[in-house]
Protein backbone atom coordinates (compact mmCIF):
# COMPACT_ATOMS: atom_id res chain seq x y z
CA UNK A 1 0.00 0.00 0.00
CA UNK A 2 1.80 3.27 -1.40
CA UNK A 3 1.79 6.01 1.69
CA UNK A 4 2.24 9.37 1.23
CA UNK A 5 3.61 12.58 3.35
CA UNK A 6 4.18 16.14 2.39
CA UNK A 7 7.96 16.81 2.69
CA UNK A 8 9.18 19.33 5.48
CA UNK A 9 9.17 22.81 3.78
CA UNK A 10 6.13 21.95 1.91
CA UNK A 11 8.03 21.56 -1.73
CA UNK A 12 7.16 18.16 -2.92
CA UNK A 13 5.98 14.88 -1.60
CA UNK A 14 7.30 11.69 -0.19
CA UNK A 15 6.14 8.50 -1.54
CA UNK A 16 6.57 5.04 0.38
CA UNK A 17 5.49 1.77 -0.49
CA UNK A 18 6.65 -1.83 -0.56
CA UNK A 19 8.40 -4.31 -3.14
CA UNK A 20 5.62 -5.06 -4.71
CA UNK A 21 3.49 -1.96 -4.73
CA UNK A 22 6.94 -0.25 -6.56
CA UNK A 23 7.68 -3.04 -8.84
CA UNK A 24 4.05 -3.08 -10.03
CA UNK A 25 4.01 0.89 -10.50
CA UNK A 26 7.32 0.36 -12.38
CA UNK A 27 6.24 -2.23 -14.65
CA UNK A 28 2.58 0.43 -14.86
CA UNK A 29 4.59 3.09 -16.23
CA UNK A 30 6.79 1.06 -18.38
CA UNK A 31 3.83 -0.11 -20.24
CA UNK A 32 2.90 3.46 -20.84
CA UNK A 33 5.72 4.47 -21.81
CA UNK A 34 6.73 1.81 -24.39
CA UNK A 35 3.89 3.04 -26.81
CA UNK A 36 5.58 6.21 -27.20
CA UNK A 37 8.26 6.52 -30.02
CA UNK A 38 11.33 8.01 -28.44
CA UNK A 39 12.56 9.59 -31.82
CA UNK A 40 9.33 11.14 -33.00
CA UNK A 41 9.22 14.90 -32.07
CA UNK A 42 5.47 14.55 -30.95
CA UNK A 43 6.33 11.88 -28.61
CA UNK A 44 9.83 12.16 -27.86
CA UNK A 45 9.10 14.62 -24.64
CA UNK A 46 6.39 12.04 -22.96
CA UNK A 47 8.48 9.47 -23.60
CA UNK A 48 11.22 11.26 -21.52
CA UNK A 49 8.80 12.44 -18.60
CA UNK A 50 7.76 8.67 -18.26
CA UNK A 51 11.02 7.24 -18.25
CA UNK A 52 12.20 9.99 -15.54
CA UNK A 53 9.67 8.96 -13.45
CA UNK A 54 10.59 5.20 -14.29
CA UNK A 55 14.13 5.88 -13.20
CA UNK A 56 13.30 7.26 -9.99
CA UNK A 57 11.11 4.41 -8.53
CA UNK A 58 13.21 1.78 -9.96
CA UNK A 59 15.62 3.10 -7.43
CA UNK A 60 13.30 3.63 -5.39
CA UNK A 61 12.47 -0.03 -5.42
CA UNK A 62 16.33 -1.02 -5.06
CA UNK A 63 16.37 1.04 -1.74
CA UNK A 64 18.54 3.58 -3.10
CA UNK A 65 16.51 6.46 -2.03
CA UNK A 66 14.44 6.59 1.29
CA UNK A 67 13.81 3.77 4.06
CA UNK A 68 11.33 4.20 6.69
CA UNK A 69 9.43 1.46 8.99
CA UNK A 70 5.96 1.24 9.30
CA UNK A 71 4.03 -0.77 11.68
CA UNK A 72 0.97 -2.62 10.55
CA UNK A 73 -1.29 -3.96 13.01
CA UNK A 74 1.34 -6.32 14.73
CA UNK A 75 3.97 -6.28 12.17
CA UNK A 76 6.82 -3.93 11.09
CA UNK A 77 7.91 -3.15 7.59
CA UNK A 78 10.21 -1.63 5.68
CA UNK A 79 9.08 0.37 3.13
CA UNK A 80 10.89 1.97 0.34
CA UNK A 81 10.73 5.86 -0.79
CA UNK A 82 11.62 8.69 -2.55
CA UNK A 83 10.98 12.56 -2.76
CA UNK A 84 9.03 14.40 -5.74
CA UNK A 85 8.38 18.13 -6.36
CA UNK A 86 4.50 18.80 -6.85
CA UNK A 87 5.09 19.83 -9.96
CA UNK A 88 7.10 16.85 -11.11
CA UNK A 89 4.46 14.49 -9.15
CA UNK A 90 1.51 16.00 -10.61
CA UNK A 91 3.12 16.03 -14.43
CA UNK A 92 4.04 12.63 -14.21
CA UNK A 93 0.83 11.56 -12.78
CA UNK A 94 -1.51 13.59 -15.36
CA UNK A 95 0.53 11.95 -18.30
CA UNK A 96 0.24 8.45 -17.02
CA UNK A 97 -3.57 9.55 -16.72
CA UNK A 98 -3.48 10.64 -20.15
CA UNK A 99 -1.85 7.96 -21.75
CA UNK A 100 -3.98 5.45 -20.06
CA UNK A 101 -6.28 6.25 -22.33
CA UNK A 102 -4.88 5.19 -25.10
CA UNK A 103 -3.23 2.12 -24.22
CA UNK A 104 -4.45 -1.60 -23.11
CA UNK A 105 -4.20 -2.08 -19.34
CA UNK A 106 -5.27 -4.91 -17.19
CA UNK A 107 -6.79 -4.40 -13.70
CA UNK A 108 -4.12 -4.56 -11.48
CA UNK A 109 -1.98 -1.94 -13.62
CA UNK A 110 -5.15 0.05 -13.93
CA UNK A 111 -5.20 -0.60 -9.94
CA UNK A 112 -1.61 0.89 -9.59
CA UNK A 113 -2.78 4.01 -11.61
CA UNK A 114 -5.54 4.56 -8.80
CA UNK A 115 -3.48 4.30 -5.73
CA UNK A 116 -1.11 6.55 -7.29
CA UNK A 117 -3.42 8.85 -7.55
CA UNK A 118 -4.97 8.57 -4.73
CA UNK A 119 -2.53 8.64 -2.32
CA UNK A 120 -1.61 12.17 -3.97
CA UNK A 121 -4.67 13.56 -3.63
CA UNK A 122 -5.25 12.61 -0.20
CA UNK A 123 -2.28 14.25 0.45
CA UNK A 124 -2.67 17.62 -1.34
CA UNK A 125 -6.33 17.53 0.53
CA UNK A 126 -4.99 17.20 4.01
CA UNK A 127 -1.75 19.73 2.76
CA UNK A 128 -3.88 22.43 0.83
CA UNK A 129 -7.34 21.77 1.22
CA UNK A 130 -8.51 25.38 -0.39
CA UNK A 131 -6.28 24.40 -3.16
CA UNK A 132 -6.40 20.92 -3.46
CA UNK A 133 -9.51 20.51 -5.81
CA UNK A 134 -7.59 22.71 -8.84
CA UNK A 135 -4.87 20.28 -8.27
CA UNK A 136 -6.32 17.48 -8.02
CA UNK A 137 -7.71 17.95 -11.68
CA UNK A 138 -4.31 18.34 -13.29
CA UNK A 139 -4.31 14.49 -11.82
CA UNK A 140 -7.13 13.58 -13.61
CA UNK A 141 -5.41 14.14 -17.02
CA UNK A 142 -5.83 18.17 -17.11
CA UNK A 143 -2.33 19.00 -18.98
CA UNK A 144 -2.16 19.09 -22.80
CA UNK A 145 0.82 16.67 -23.22
CA UNK A 146 0.78 16.76 -26.91
CA UNK A 147 2.97 19.42 -27.89
CA UNK A 148 6.63 18.86 -29.06
CA UNK A 149 8.15 21.07 -26.77
CA UNK A 150 6.75 19.52 -23.64
CA UNK A 151 9.77 18.64 -22.18
CA UNK A 152 11.32 21.73 -22.01
CA UNK A 153 8.23 23.44 -20.88
CA UNK A 154 8.27 20.79 -17.83
CA UNK A 155 11.56 21.33 -17.06
CA UNK A 156 10.57 25.61 -17.15
CA UNK A 157 7.79 24.90 -15.25
CA UNK A 158 9.71 23.39 -12.66
CA UNK A 159 12.67 26.01 -11.95
CA UNK A 160 9.88 28.42 -11.80
CA UNK A 161 7.90 26.56 -8.96
CA UNK A 162 11.28 26.05 -7.12
CA UNK A 163 11.87 29.85 -7.41
CA UNK A 164 9.16 30.38 -5.38
CA UNK A 165 8.91 31.02 -1.58
CA UNK A 166 9.58 28.00 0.59
CA UNK A 167 6.89 27.18 3.19
CA UNK A 168 4.41 29.38 1.82
CA UNK A 169 1.12 27.06 0.61
CA UNK A 170 -0.16 29.77 -1.38
CA UNK A 171 2.46 28.70 -3.79
CA UNK A 172 0.68 25.80 -4.48
CA UNK A 173 -2.39 28.05 -6.06
CA UNK A 174 0.48 29.81 -7.82
CA UNK A 175 1.70 25.91 -9.13
CA UNK A 176 -1.79 25.52 -10.60
CA UNK A 177 -1.70 28.87 -12.42
CA UNK A 178 2.18 28.08 -13.44
CA UNK A 179 0.93 24.45 -15.09
CA UNK A 180 -1.76 26.48 -16.95
CA UNK A 181 0.14 28.91 -18.18
CA UNK A 182 2.57 27.08 -19.44
CA UNK A 183 0.89 24.63 -21.08
CA UNK A 184 -1.95 25.73 -22.09
CA UNK A 185 -1.46 26.69 -26.17
CA UNK A 186 -2.86 29.88 -26.09
CA UNK A 187 -1.51 31.54 -22.89
CA UNK A 188 1.19 34.40 -23.33
CA UNK A 189 3.59 32.68 -20.96
CA UNK A 190 3.37 30.00 -23.28
CA UNK A 191 3.24 30.98 -26.76
CA UNK A 192 6.42 33.64 -25.83
CA UNK A 193 8.48 30.56 -24.40
CA UNK A 194 7.96 28.72 -27.70
CA UNK A 195 9.00 31.49 -29.31
CA UNK A 196 12.31 31.77 -27.37
CA UNK A 197 13.12 28.33 -27.62
CA UNK A 198 12.67 28.85 -31.75
CA UNK A 199 14.62 31.72 -31.70
CA UNK A 200 17.60 29.75 -29.55
CA UNK A 201 17.51 26.96 -31.60
CA UNK A 202 17.74 28.83 -34.86
CA UNK A 203 20.85 30.74 -33.37
CA UNK A 204 22.15 27.31 -32.54
CA UNK A 205 21.52 25.61 -35.78
CA UNK A 206 19.74 22.68 -34.19
CA UNK A 207 16.20 21.52 -33.51
CA UNK A 208 14.39 22.83 -30.44
CA UNK A 209 13.92 19.62 -29.17
CA UNK A 210 17.57 18.66 -29.42
CA UNK A 211 17.49 22.01 -26.36
CA UNK A 212 18.06 21.01 -22.89
CA UNK A 213 18.32 22.97 -19.62
CA UNK A 214 21.18 21.74 -17.32
CA UNK A 215 20.62 23.91 -14.92
CA UNK A 216 17.98 24.55 -11.85
CA UNK A 217 17.49 26.06 -8.96
CA UNK A 218 18.54 23.90 -5.65
CA UNK A 219 15.74 21.71 -4.25
CA UNK A 220 14.89 22.78 -0.46
CA UNK A 221 12.62 19.46 0.22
Amino acid sequence: MLQGFVTKKGTGIQLFGDYSDLGLLYETIHQLANVLDEHHERTAGQHQLLMNFAYEVRHTRQGNRLKEKFKLEDDEITYFGAQFTWVDILIFTSLLRSRAGYCMLDKLQQSSLYLLEHVIERTLRKYVPVHAENLVSVINGAIPFDHPYTFLIYQKTHSEFLLLPLGNKARMKTLYNLLWENYHPFSKPHVDFVKQLEKTAKENACKVIELEQTEFPEIVW
